[in-house]
């Protein structure tokens, strides 16, 4: 033990000993694994932008006079038809490798675009599947209201977004009598976006966007929705190709959760 010491204070380190020690006379402090940041969101992510923020934010209620009803908040997120996930299972100390079914070894991204309101009112999502032609079987057994478009990449273009905010309008009901906050991120799909800004100052919507580099903390769909939506997602997958053993693909893995 003393040797132990002696060369911690040479590397001028605290040992074990002392973390734990510590540890246990401040019970609010633990030892966690922190997650990546960029160095533009912990430089973004500041005081002053975030306080600047809330009050442009607070002055538009105050101006509009919103009710929870008529605040939205938007984004997109992309879901793979292989499950990143997995649920860990008993198996013997022998074997060196326990495989889990999957439908394919690299899985191919959907982009989703999630919209819900203060009040609790979820917009139908929309699917953007990186195709040329829909196949309809991949939205069999969808819930009500659902729709699914086609991209190259997969991703959300302009184009796609212009139609997906029509049909926000027509969902929300927002009128230049009646405005809403549709609260997003600065992607160019939505800022750079001429005909969706023409489309919003027609239907009276009000679009603010979060400050660059804040939507981690300050973006409730992607902090408290997207990961759930991810996990339950992996989750319904998995389930669906178990009771299915070879039959079907990914797309179809998909249908009993949507």
């Amino acid at each position: 033990m003393g040797s132990n010491i002696s060369l911690t204070l040479k590397k001028k380190e605290a040992s074990k000993d002392w973390v734990q020690g510590f540890l246990s006379r401040h019970p609010e402090l633990s030892i966690q694994k922190p997650k990546n940041t960029s160095a533009a969101r912990a430089a973004g992510f500041n005081k002053q932008a975030v306080e600047q923020f809330f009050n442009f934010l607070g002055n538009v209620y105050d101006e509009h006079k919103l009710s929870p009803d008529r605040i939205y908040n938007c984004d997109e997120t992309g879901v793979s038809v292989v499950p990143k996930t997995k649920s860990k299972i008993i198996a013997r100390k022998s074997r060196k490798q326990v495989g889990s079914i999957t439908s394919a070894e690299r899985g191919t991204t959907i982009t989703i675009e999630i919209c819900f309101s203060a009040s609790g009112q979820y917009m139908p999502p929309m699917m953007v599947f990186p195709r040329k032609r829909m196949d309809p079987q991949l939205m069999l057994n969808a819930a009500p209201g659902f729709w699914d478009v086609c991209s190259d990449s997969g991703w959300m273009t302009a184009e796609l977004f212009l139609g997906w905010f029509k049909k926000f309008v027509e969902f929300s009901g927002a009128t230049v009598d009646r405005p809403v906050l549709l609260l997003l991120d600065g992607h160019s799909t939505h800022t750079q976006n001429l005909d969706v800004i023409n489309e919003t100052r027609s239907n009276g919507v009000i679009i603010f966007c979060f400050p660059p580099h804040t939507s981690h903390r300050l973006q409730v769909a992607d902090v408290a929705y997207m990961k759930p939506l991810s996990t339950y997602y992996d989750h319904q997958i998995t389930a669906w190709l178990r009771s299915h053993p070879g039959g079907g693909n990914c797309p179809a893995s998909s249908r009993d959760f949507w």
